[in-house]
């Protein structure tokens, strides 16, 4: 059957969407680069 994908939000402390539509294997690279992009 047909398997649902996971799509997650990332938002920042203000609550904005920095970025969406990413699976779970992607998560640690997206925080990181939020991270990066604060600095």
């Amino acid at each position: 059957g047909v398997r649902s994908l996971p799509w997650l939000i990332l938002t920042d402390t203000e609550h904005i969407v920095r970025t969406d539509g990413f699976g779970t294997n992607e998560l640690n690279e997206k925080i990181k680069a939020m991270a990066d992009a604060v600095r």
